[in-house]
């Protein structure tokens, strides 16, 4: 993960939190006239992607050990 990476991926994360909090309204509206919001497959989407996410930056920091074993001395 990059520098770059990491600072997009706070976006995302950020999108995602707001998923998961409440309501995303399209603009689109229903066969009452209320604004749709979206379905159960985004908050489906945003757990995956905070779950990748948060694997990966543990992983860049080392929470897992040495991702890349050290080479033999010799």
């Amino acid at each position: 993960m990059t520098l770059g990476g990491i600072f997009f991926g706070f976006a995302l994360v950020a999108v995602c939190i707001l998923v998961l909090t409440g309501n995303v309204y399209s603009r689109k509206r229903d066969a009452n006239g209320k604004l749709k919001v979206w379905g159960i497959g985004n908050k489906v989407a945003a757990v995956i992607l905070l779950v990748l996410y948060c694997v990966l930056l543990a992983r860049q920091f080392g929470a897992f050990g040495d991702p890349v074993p050290a080479a033999p001395e010799g």
